[in-house]
Protein backbone atom coordinates (compact mmCIF):
# COMPACT_ATOMS: atom_id res chain seq x y z
CA UNK A 1 0.00 0.00 0.00
CA UNK A 2 3.20 2.50 0.00
CA UNK A 3 4.88 4.09 2.41
CA UNK A 4 3.37 6.16 4.90
CA UNK A 5 4.17 9.54 3.10
CA UNK A 6 2.46 8.72 -0.03
CA UNK A 7 -0.46 7.25 2.05
CA UNK A 8 -0.58 10.39 3.86
CA UNK A 9 -0.29 12.57 0.26
CA UNK A 10 -2.95 10.18 -1.32
CA UNK A 11 -5.68 10.55 1.87
CA UNK A 12 -4.69 14.32 1.84
CA UNK A 13 -5.58 14.98 -1.52
CA UNK A 14 -8.71 13.91 -0.66
CA UNK A 15 -9.78 16.57 1.97
CA UNK A 16 -10.76 20.32 1.66
CA UNK A 17 -11.01 22.04 4.71
CA UNK A 18 -12.14 25.67 5.55
CA UNK A 19 -9.06 28.48 6.05
CA UNK A 20 -8.37 27.99 9.36
CA UNK A 21 -8.06 30.99 11.88
CA UNK A 22 -4.29 30.91 12.47
CA UNK A 23 -4.10 31.27 8.71
CA UNK A 24 -1.05 30.10 6.72
CA UNK A 25 0.98 29.33 10.11
CA UNK A 26 -1.57 26.76 10.80
CA UNK A 27 -1.26 25.53 7.67
CA UNK A 28 2.57 25.03 7.51
CA UNK A 29 2.25 23.50 11.11
CA UNK A 30 -0.19 20.90 10.09
CA UNK A 31 1.09 20.06 5.84
CA UNK A 32 3.60 17.54 7.36
CA UNK A 33 0.86 15.08 9.40
CA UNK A 34 -1.88 16.08 7.24
CA UNK A 35 -1.47 17.62 3.93
CA UNK A 36 -4.54 18.52 2.25
CA UNK A 37 -5.51 19.29 -0.67
CA UNK A 38 -6.70 22.48 -1.00
CA UNK A 39 -8.75 24.98 1.16
CA UNK A 40 -12.10 26.98 0.63
CA UNK A 41 -12.08 30.52 1.18
CA UNK A 42 -15.20 32.59 2.63
CA UNK A 43 -16.15 36.33 2.55
CA UNK A 44 -13.82 36.60 6.49
CA UNK A 45 -11.12 35.50 5.05
CA UNK A 46 -10.29 37.71 1.96
CA UNK A 47 -9.16 41.17 3.47
CA UNK A 48 -8.46 42.15 -0.06
CA UNK A 49 -8.27 40.38 -3.20
CA UNK A 50 -4.58 41.45 -3.88
CA UNK A 51 -3.65 40.00 0.02
CA UNK A 52 -5.57 36.69 -1.33
CA UNK A 53 -3.49 36.66 -4.58
CA UNK A 54 0.19 37.18 -2.45
CA UNK A 55 -1.29 34.08 0.00
CA UNK A 56 -2.18 31.85 -2.68
CA UNK A 57 1.83 32.58 -4.01
CA UNK A 58 2.88 31.21 -0.62
CA UNK A 59 0.69 28.88 -0.32
CA UNK A 60 1.90 27.26 -3.79
CA UNK A 61 5.11 27.61 -2.89
CA UNK A 62 4.57 25.75 0.31
CA UNK A 63 3.04 23.41 -1.39
CA UNK A 64 6.00 22.96 -4.22
CA UNK A 65 8.74 22.91 -1.20
CA UNK A 66 7.22 19.46 0.13
CA UNK A 67 6.86 18.71 -3.93
CA UNK A 68 3.63 18.06 -3.86
CA UNK A 69 0.83 19.10 -6.82
CA UNK A 70 -0.56 22.57 -5.22
CA UNK A 71 -3.08 22.96 -3.33
CA UNK A 72 -7.03 24.00 -4.36
CA UNK A 73 -7.72 27.30 -3.33
CA UNK A 74 -11.25 27.64 -4.24
CA UNK A 75 -14.18 29.92 -2.97
CA UNK A 76 -17.96 29.78 -4.25
CA UNK A 77 -18.65 32.94 -6.29
CA UNK A 78 -22.05 32.63 -7.96
CA UNK A 79 -23.16 36.29 -8.37
CA UNK A 80 -26.67 38.01 -6.70
CA UNK A 81 -26.84 36.96 -3.64
CA UNK A 82 -23.91 34.18 -2.57
CA UNK A 83 -20.51 36.23 -3.48
CA UNK A 84 -17.14 35.94 -1.08
CA UNK A 85 -15.69 39.13 -3.10
CA UNK A 86 -18.91 41.43 -2.78
CA UNK A 87 -17.04 44.34 -1.84
CA UNK A 88 -14.72 44.79 -4.76
CA UNK A 89 -16.79 42.81 -6.89
CA UNK A 90 -20.11 42.15 -7.73
CA UNK A 91 -21.51 40.12 -10.98
CA UNK A 92 -25.52 39.26 -12.00
CA UNK A 93 -27.44 36.73 -10.34
CA UNK A 94 -27.60 33.28 -12.32
CA UNK A 95 -31.73 33.90 -12.57
CA UNK A 96 -31.17 37.52 -13.70
CA UNK A 97 -28.50 36.12 -16.69
CA UNK A 98 -31.29 33.22 -17.48
CA UNK A 99 -34.28 35.96 -18.05
CA UNK A 100 -31.96 37.89 -20.08
CA UNK A 101 -31.72 34.40 -22.36
CA UNK A 102 -28.43 35.39 -24.11
CA UNK A 103 -25.70 32.82 -23.60
CA UNK A 104 -23.00 34.94 -24.66
CA UNK A 105 -24.08 37.39 -22.55
CA UNK A 106 -23.89 34.80 -19.61
CA UNK A 107 -20.25 32.81 -21.17
CA UNK A 108 -19.16 36.72 -20.93
CA UNK A 109 -20.11 36.75 -16.86
CA UNK A 110 -18.46 33.54 -16.49
CA UNK A 111 -15.15 34.58 -18.26
CA UNK A 112 -15.09 37.94 -16.37
CA UNK A 113 -15.67 35.95 -12.93
CA UNK A 114 -12.45 33.40 -14.23
CA UNK A 115 -10.63 36.41 -14.80
CA UNK A 116 -10.93 37.73 -11.47
CA UNK A 117 -10.53 34.99 -9.68
CA UNK A 118 -7.80 33.90 -11.03
CA UNK A 119 -6.22 36.64 -10.55
CA UNK A 120 -6.78 36.76 -6.84
CA UNK A 121 -5.48 33.66 -6.62
CA UNK A 122 -8.37 31.00 -6.64
CA UNK A 123 -8.17 28.50 -9.11
CA UNK A 124 -11.91 26.37 -8.14
CA UNK A 125 -15.11 28.02 -7.80
CA UNK A 126 -17.90 25.97 -6.62
CA UNK A 127 -20.42 27.42 -9.23
CA UNK A 128 -22.51 27.73 -11.45
CA UNK A 129 -25.25 26.38 -10.02
CA UNK A 130 -27.39 24.07 -12.04
CA UNK A 131 -30.33 22.87 -10.28
CA UNK A 132 -33.74 23.62 -12.25
CA UNK A 133 -35.85 25.82 -10.03
CA UNK A 134 -39.65 23.46 -10.36
CA UNK A 135 -40.34 24.27 -6.72
CA UNK A 136 -41.51 27.70 -6.44
CA UNK A 137 -40.28 28.22 -2.64
CA UNK A 138 -37.01 26.54 -2.82
CA UNK A 139 -35.87 29.73 -1.19
CA UNK A 140 -32.18 27.91 -0.43
CA UNK A 141 -31.87 28.08 -4.49
CA UNK A 142 -34.16 31.21 -5.57
CA UNK A 143 -31.77 33.29 -7.54
CA UNK A 144 -29.02 30.89 -7.56
CA UNK A 145 -30.88 28.91 -10.62
CA UNK A 146 -30.54 30.14 -14.09
CA UNK A 147 -34.88 29.57 -14.48
CA UNK A 148 -37.61 27.12 -14.28
CA UNK A 149 -36.99 24.83 -17.09
CA UNK A 150 -33.89 22.00 -17.85
CA UNK A 151 -33.13 23.86 -21.73
CA UNK A 152 -32.91 26.91 -20.06
CA UNK A 153 -30.48 25.71 -16.89
CA UNK A 154 -28.70 23.44 -19.09
CA UNK A 155 -27.96 26.53 -22.06
CA UNK A 156 -26.62 29.10 -19.14
CA UNK A 157 -24.78 26.72 -16.85
CA UNK A 158 -23.01 25.51 -19.82
CA UNK A 159 -22.20 28.98 -21.16
CA UNK A 160 -20.87 30.20 -17.40
CA UNK A 161 -18.69 27.18 -16.98
CA UNK A 162 -17.21 27.25 -20.61
CA UNK A 163 -16.19 31.11 -20.40
CA UNK A 164 -15.03 30.57 -16.63
CA UNK A 165 -12.73 27.65 -17.71
CA UNK A 166 -11.41 29.49 -20.32
CA UNK A 167 -9.39 31.19 -18.13
CA UNK A 168 -8.27 28.62 -15.93
CA UNK A 169 -10.48 28.45 -13.06
CA UNK A 170 -12.37 25.00 -12.23
CA UNK A 171 -16.15 24.95 -12.96
CA UNK A 172 -18.55 23.01 -10.76
CA UNK A 173 -22.07 22.55 -11.10
CA UNK A 174 -23.97 21.56 -8.47
CA UNK A 175 -26.03 20.23 -6.12
CA UNK A 176 -26.60 16.79 -8.25
CA UNK A 177 -29.43 15.08 -8.70
CA UNK A 178 -30.92 18.18 -8.48
CA UNK A 179 -31.62 20.61 -5.40
CA UNK A 180 -34.31 22.73 -7.59
CA UNK A 181 -37.21 20.55 -6.88
CA UNK A 182 -37.05 20.22 -2.69
CA UNK A 183 -38.49 23.11 -0.47
CA UNK A 184 -36.18 22.40 2.40
CA UNK A 185 -32.78 23.65 2.63
CA UNK A 186 -29.91 20.69 3.17
CA UNK A 187 -28.48 23.49 5.66
CA UNK A 188 -30.75 23.01 7.93
CA UNK A 189 -32.09 20.13 7.38
CA UNK A 190 -32.25 16.93 5.09
CA UNK A 191 -34.82 17.58 2.10
CA UNK A 192 -36.61 14.11 0.91
CA UNK A 193 -37.75 14.47 -2.60
CA UNK A 194 -40.25 12.26 -3.95
CA UNK A 195 -39.95 12.41 -7.81
CA UNK A 196 -40.56 10.02 -10.93
CA UNK A 197 -38.17 9.64 -13.49
CA UNK A 198 -39.86 11.38 -16.41
CA UNK A 199 -39.74 14.45 -14.13
CA UNK A 200 -35.99 13.70 -12.90
CA UNK A 201 -35.39 13.80 -16.60
CA UNK A 202 -35.35 18.24 -16.74
CA UNK A 203 -33.03 18.37 -13.90
CA UNK A 204 -30.13 15.98 -15.33
CA UNK A 205 -30.39 17.95 -18.43
CA UNK A 206 -27.60 20.15 -17.27
CA UNK A 207 -25.54 17.69 -15.79
CA UNK A 208 -26.45 16.08 -19.38
CA UNK A 209 -24.95 19.59 -21.24
CA UNK A 210 -22.86 20.73 -18.64
CA UNK A 211 -20.75 16.91 -19.23
CA UNK A 212 -20.45 17.30 -22.62
CA UNK A 213 -19.11 20.75 -22.42
CA UNK A 214 -16.15 19.49 -19.85
CA UNK A 215 -17.02 20.81 -16.72
CA UNK A 216 -14.18 19.99 -14.21
CA UNK A 217 -16.35 19.36 -11.29
CA UNK A 218 -19.73 18.13 -10.32
CA UNK A 219 -21.21 18.44 -6.62
CA UNK A 220 -22.96 16.28 -4.93
CA UNK A 221 -26.65 17.03 -2.87
CA UNK A 222 -27.57 15.94 0.60
CA UNK A 223 -30.67 15.07 -0.50
CA UNK A 224 -32.77 11.64 -0.04
CA UNK A 225 -34.64 10.68 -3.26
CA UNK A 226 -36.41 7.50 -1.98
CA UNK A 227 -38.26 6.06 -5.03
CA UNK A 228 -34.10 5.29 -6.04
CA UNK A 229 -32.13 5.41 -3.02
CA UNK A 230 -32.27 5.26 1.23
CA UNK A 231 -29.76 7.49 1.25
CA UNK A 232 -28.41 10.99 0.20
CA UNK A 233 -26.85 11.46 -3.15
CA UNK A 234 -23.59 12.39 -1.36
CA UNK A 235 -23.29 8.80 0.26
CA UNK A 236 -25.10 7.34 -2.77
CA UNK A 237 -23.23 5.19 -5.11
CA UNK A 238 -26.09 4.86 -7.05
CA UNK A 239 -26.40 8.68 -7.53
CA UNK A 240 -22.64 8.84 -7.95
CA UNK A 241 -21.08 5.86 -9.59
CA UNK A 242 -24.55 4.20 -11.49
CA UNK A 243 -25.55 7.60 -12.56
CA UNK A 244 -23.39 10.34 -12.88
CA UNK A 245 -19.87 7.84 -13.70
CA UNK A 246 -21.86 5.41 -15.70
CA UNK A 247 -24.92 6.63 -17.22
CA UNK A 248 -23.55 10.08 -17.84
CA UNK A 249 -20.47 9.53 -18.62
CA UNK A 250 -18.64 12.02 -16.11
CA UNK A 251 -14.93 10.95 -15.55
CA UNK A 252 -14.04 14.50 -13.55
CA UNK A 253 -13.85 15.12 -9.91
CA UNK A 254 -17.19 14.75 -7.52
CA UNK A 255 -16.72 17.00 -4.91
CA UNK A 256 -19.25 16.58 -2.18
CA UNK A 257 -21.16 19.56 -0.62
CA UNK A 258 -19.99 20.66 2.89
CA UNK A 259 -19.96 17.80 5.24
CA UNK A 260 -20.43 19.81 8.24
CA UNK A 261 -24.42 20.66 6.51
CA UNK A 262 -27.33 19.67 8.74
CA UNK A 263 -28.42 17.40 5.51
CA UNK A 264 -25.27 15.49 6.32
CA UNK A 265 -23.96 16.17 10.01
CA UNK A 266 -27.68 16.18 11.38
CA UNK A 267 -28.22 12.76 10.82
CA UNK A 268 -23.84 10.97 10.76
CA UNK A 269 -20.86 12.49 12.52
CA UNK A 270 -19.26 14.03 9.27
CA UNK A 271 -16.08 12.21 9.96
CA UNK A 272 -17.65 9.00 9.90
CA UNK A 273 -19.73 10.22 6.96
CA UNK A 274 -16.94 11.28 4.54
CA UNK A 275 -15.11 7.27 4.23
CA UNK A 276 -18.79 6.75 2.81
CA UNK A 277 -18.99 9.32 0.66
CA UNK A 278 -15.25 8.61 -1.02
CA UNK A 279 -16.61 5.04 -1.17
CA UNK A 280 -20.09 5.93 -2.79
CA UNK A 281 -18.20 7.03 -5.68
CA UNK A 282 -16.77 10.83 -4.52
CA UNK A 283 -13.09 12.07 -4.86
CA UNK A 284 -13.28 15.45 -3.08
CA UNK A 285 -14.99 16.18 0.43
CA UNK A 286 -15.57 19.60 1.03
CA UNK A 287 -15.39 19.61 5.07
CA UNK A 288 -16.86 22.95 5.53
CA UNK A 289 -17.06 24.48 9.41
CA UNK A 290 -13.79 23.98 11.49
CA UNK A 291 -9.90 23.61 10.80
CA UNK A 292 -10.54 20.92 13.43
CA UNK A 293 -13.19 19.10 11.77
CA UNK A 294 -10.96 18.92 8.53
CA UNK A 295 -8.18 17.15 10.38
CA UNK A 296 -10.62 14.84 12.43
CA UNK A 297 -12.10 13.88 8.97
CA UNK A 298 -8.74 13.43 7.33
CA UNK A 299 -7.70 10.97 10.60
CA UNK A 300 -10.88 9.08 9.83
CA UNK A 301 -9.85 8.82 6.37
CA UNK A 302 -6.47 7.52 7.54
CA UNK A 303 -8.19 4.28 9.30
CA UNK A 304 -10.30 3.59 6.71
CA UNK A 305 -7.81 3.34 3.69
CA UNK A 306 -5.91 0.84 5.76
CA UNK A 307 -8.45 -1.60 4.33
CA UNK A 308 -6.85 -2.48 0.81
CA UNK A 309 -10.25 -2.23 -0.78
CA UNK A 310 -10.90 1.35 0.35
CA UNK A 311 -7.18 2.16 -0.55
CA UNK A 312 -8.03 1.06 -3.96
CA UNK A 313 -10.66 3.38 -4.24
CA UNK A 314 -8.69 6.27 -2.57
CA UNK A 315 -6.02 6.19 -4.95
CA UNK A 316 -8.28 5.95 -7.80
CA UNK A 317 -9.84 9.47 -6.64
CA UNK A 318 -6.52 10.69 -5.84
CA UNK A 319 -5.39 10.14 -9.18
CA UNK A 320 -8.61 12.13 -10.70
CA UNK A 321 -7.86 14.88 -8.13
CA UNK A 322 -3.84 14.78 -9.39
CA UNK A 323 -4.87 14.96 -12.96
CA UNK A 324 -6.96 17.77 -12.79
CA UNK A 325 -4.47 19.50 -10.76
CA UNK A 326 -2.40 19.68 -13.30
CA UNK A 327 -4.31 21.84 -15.47
CA UNK A 328 -3.63 25.05 -12.73
CA UNK A 329 -2.17 27.69 -13.78
CA UNK A 330 0.39 28.76 -12.03
CA UNK A 331 0.97 32.04 -10.15
CA UNK A 332 3.87 33.60 -12.98
CA UNK A 333 0.68 33.52 -15.69
CA UNK A 334 -1.84 34.45 -13.50
CA UNK A 335 -3.69 37.82 -14.61
CA UNK A 336 -4.42 41.07 -13.76
CA UNK A 337 -7.95 41.81 -12.37
CA UNK A 338 -10.45 42.78 -15.52
CA UNK A 339 -11.74 46.14 -15.84
CA UNK A 340 -14.72 47.13 -14.08
CA UNK A 341 -16.43 48.66 -17.00
CA UNK A 342 -16.80 45.59 -18.27
CA UNK A 343 -19.08 44.40 -15.57
CA UNK A 344 -20.92 47.63 -15.84
CA UNK A 345 -21.54 46.71 -19.15
CA UNK A 346 -23.54 43.36 -18.00
CA UNK A 347 -25.30 45.32 -15.36
CA UNK A 348 -26.48 48.12 -17.77
CA UNK A 349 -27.77 45.44 -20.44
CA UNK A 350 -29.70 43.56 -17.16
CA UNK A 351 -31.09 46.61 -16.14
CA UNK A 352 -32.12 47.83 -19.49
CA UNK A 353 -34.22 44.62 -19.79
CA UNK A 354 -35.90 44.82 -16.20
CA UNK A 355 -36.65 48.56 -17.62
CA UNK A 356 -38.72 47.34 -20.66
CA UNK A 357 -40.46 44.70 -18.83
CA UNK A 358 -42.37 47.55 -16.57
CA UNK A 359 -42.07 50.16 -19.10
CA UNK A 360 -45.18 52.52 -19.05
CA UNK A 361 -45.47 52.50 -15.29
CA UNK A 362 -46.82 55.19 -13.72
CA UNK A 363 -44.92 57.09 -11.09
CA UNK A 364 -46.64 57.21 -7.84
CA UNK A 365 -45.38 60.90 -7.11
CA UNK A 366 -42.36 63.10 -7.35
CA UNK A 367 -39.50 60.65 -5.72
CA UNK A 368 -39.18 63.46 -2.84
CA UNK A 369 -42.67 62.05 -1.91
CA UNK A 370 -42.57 58.87 -1.80
CA UNK A 371 -42.27 56.30 0.84
CA UNK A 372 -39.66 53.93 0.36
CA UNK A 373 -40.04 50.75 2.63
CA UNK A 374 -37.42 48.24 2.59
CA UNK A 375 -38.57 44.65 4.03
CA UNK A 376 -35.43 43.01 4.17
CA UNK A 377 -33.17 40.95 7.11
CA UNK A 378 -30.47 43.42 6.26
CA UNK A 379 -30.18 46.98 5.93
CA UNK A 380 -30.82 48.80 3.11
CA UNK A 381 -28.28 49.03 0.17
CA UNK A 382 -26.47 51.86 -0.23
CA UNK A 383 -26.24 53.66 -3.48
CA UNK A 384 -23.28 55.46 -5.01
CA UNK A 385 -22.75 59.24 -3.97
CA UNK A 386 -23.49 60.40 -7.66
CA UNK A 387 -27.09 58.86 -7.86
CA UNK A 388 -27.81 59.18 -3.96
CA UNK A 389 -32.12 59.80 -3.69
CA UNK A 390 -33.22 62.69 -1.92
CA UNK A 391 -35.07 60.28 1.06
CA UNK A 392 -34.07 57.86 3.32
CA UNK A 393 -35.62 54.11 2.77
CA UNK A 394 -37.30 52.84 6.21
CA UNK A 395 -36.47 49.85 7.10
CA UNK A 396 -38.68 46.77 8.55
CA UNK A 397 -36.11 44.18 9.73
CA UNK A 398 -37.73 41.15 9.16
CA UNK A 399 -35.66 39.28 11.73
CA UNK A 400 -37.16 40.91 14.78
CA UNK A 401 -41.01 40.02 14.49
CA UNK A 402 -41.33 42.17 17.90
CA UNK A 403 -40.58 45.12 15.86
CA UNK A 404 -42.93 44.85 13.19
CA UNK A 405 -46.59 46.75 14.45
CA UNK A 406 -44.26 49.36 15.82
CA UNK A 407 -42.42 49.78 11.90
CA UNK A 408 -45.81 49.66 10.42
CA UNK A 409 -47.25 51.96 12.32
CA UNK A 410 -44.10 54.48 11.90
CA UNK A 411 -45.02 54.23 7.93
CA UNK A 412 -48.51 54.63 8.64
CA UNK A 413 -47.74 57.43 9.93
CA UNK A 414 -45.99 59.01 6.30
CA UNK A 415 -47.65 60.52 3.60
CA UNK A 416 -47.25 59.60 0.17
CA UNK A 417 -47.94 56.51 -1.84
CA UNK A 418 -45.34 53.46 -1.19
CA UNK A 419 -42.66 51.77 -2.48
CA UNK A 420 -42.15 48.35 -1.18
CA UNK A 421 -38.73 46.54 -1.73
CA UNK A 422 -39.45 42.96 -0.46
CA UNK A 423 -36.15 41.10 -0.36
CA UNK A 424 -37.79 37.46 0.40
CA UNK A 425 -40.74 38.75 2.01
CA UNK A 426 -42.87 35.89 1.76
CA UNK A 427 -41.13 34.04 4.38
CA UNK A 428 -42.60 35.87 6.95
CA UNK A 429 -46.44 35.18 6.27
CA UNK A 430 -47.66 37.75 9.08
CA UNK A 431 -45.93 40.80 8.12
CA UNK A 432 -47.33 39.77 4.70
CA UNK A 433 -50.59 40.05 6.25
CA UNK A 434 -49.70 43.28 8.79
CA UNK A 435 -48.54 44.96 5.15
CA UNK A 436 -51.61 44.58 3.19
CA UNK A 437 -53.72 45.71 6.22
CA UNK A 438 -52.22 48.48 7.27
CA UNK A 439 -50.16 49.95 3.83
CA UNK A 440 -51.99 48.19 0.99
CA UNK A 441 -54.55 50.79 0.35
CA UNK A 442 -51.00 53.46 -0.19
CA UNK A 443 -48.79 50.60 -1.58
CA UNK A 444 -47.90 51.57 -5.59
CA UNK A 445 -45.14 49.06 -6.89
CA UNK A 446 -43.27 46.14 -4.98
CA UNK A 447 -39.96 46.06 -6.38
CA UNK A 448 -38.78 42.41 -5.83
CA UNK A 449 -35.21 42.58 -4.52
CA UNK A 450 -34.51 38.90 -4.52
CA UNK A 451 -37.31 35.95 -4.64
CA UNK A 452 -39.66 35.96 -7.44
CA UNK A 453 -42.02 34.28 -4.89
CA UNK A 454 -42.18 37.86 -3.72
CA UNK A 455 -44.27 39.68 -6.79
CA UNK A 456 -47.17 37.59 -6.06
CA UNK A 457 -47.93 38.75 -2.91
CA UNK A 458 -49.32 42.13 -3.48
CA UNK A 459 -52.15 43.00 -6.27
CA UNK A 460 -49.59 46.14 -7.87
CA UNK A 461 -46.80 46.16 -10.11
CA UNK A 462 -44.02 44.71 -9.63
CA UNK A 463 -40.28 45.96 -10.48
CA UNK A 464 -38.21 42.15 -10.28
CA UNK A 465 -34.66 42.62 -9.72
CA UNK A 466 -33.67 38.64 -9.45
CA UNK A 467 -31.53 38.84 -6.93
CA UNK A 468 -28.92 41.93 -7.72
CA UNK A 469 -29.42 43.75 -4.60
CA UNK A 470 -27.30 46.59 -4.70
CA UNK A 471 -29.01 47.77 -7.64
CA UNK A 472 -32.83 47.94 -6.46
CA UNK A 473 -33.03 51.56 -5.60
CA UNK A 474 -31.39 52.64 -9.08
CA UNK A 475 -33.04 50.61 -11.49
CA UNK A 476 -36.65 51.03 -9.36
CA UNK A 477 -35.62 54.64 -9.38
CA UNK A 478 -35.29 54.80 -13.27
CA UNK A 479 -38.59 52.29 -13.66
CA UNK A 480 -40.32 54.71 -12.07
CA UNK A 481 -39.26 57.54 -12.98
CA UNK A 482 -41.67 60.95 -14.90
CA UNK A 483 -41.76 60.54 -18.46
Amino acid sequence: MGSDAQRLYTIGQLVVADWPEGGIRTVANTIRQRPLGGYVFHAQDIASPESLRSLAEELWALYADHGWAPPWLAVTEEGGTVQRFRRWWEIPSALSLGELDDPDWTYRTGALTGQFLLASGINWNFAPVADVRTEARSYVIGTRSFGGTGERVARHATAWLQGQQSQGVLATVKHFPGHGMAAADSHVERPVVHIARAGLAAHLLPYRWAIRAGTAAVMTAHIVYPEYDDQPATLSAHWLNRVLRAELGFQGLIVTDALNMRGIAGHTDPAQAAPRAIMAGADVLDCGGTFPLALAIFDALWEWARDPRAWSVARAAAVRILAAKSRLIPPDHWPDWPDGQAVESLFARLDAKTESHVRGLKPPAPRARWVEVWASGAPPTAVEEAEAVPLEPVWINVAERGAWSESLGRIAALPGPIVLYADNLWKHPGLVDGIRERLGHRLHTVVAVSDPVDQTLFDVPCIQLYGNRARARRVAGRCLAPG
